[in-house]
C-alpha cells in the first residue's frame, strides 16, 4: 500500500520507521498538489503505526509529537478505520 503525504513529513516518517522497526519504505515523488512523500508497507505494517500511542517515542520536541499524530491520522484514514 502508499499513502502519500506532504513533504515536510519525511524526516518524521523515517524516525516512525525506525522506532517501530517497521518494513516500509518512503520516497520523494511529486503530485499535483506539489511535493510530496510516500509511505509505502504493507497494510500490517501501517496498522502497527496506527496502533502505536506514542507514549514510547522520544521526541525531540512538540512539533514531532504533533506531527506523529497526523502522521497516526493520516494512515487511519487511508486505512479507512
Amino acid at each position: 500500500m502508499h499513502v502519500e503525504f506532504p513533504s515536510h513529513f519525511g524526516a518524521d516518517l523515517k524516525m516512525v520507521i525506525d522506532h517501530l522497526k517497521l518494513e516500509a519504505n518512503i520516497f520523494d515523488s511529486f503530485s499535483s498538489t506539489g511535493e510530496t512523500v510516500v509511505l509505502s508497507a504493507e497494510r500490517e505494517e501501517l496498522e502497527k503505526i496506527v496502533e502505536a500511542d506514542g507514549e514510547d517515542f522520544q521526541f525531540p520536541n512538540d512539533n514531532v509529537r504533533v506531527s506523529f499524530k497526523n502522521i497516526r491520522a493520516i494512515v487511519r484514514a487511508h486505512l479507512g478505520d
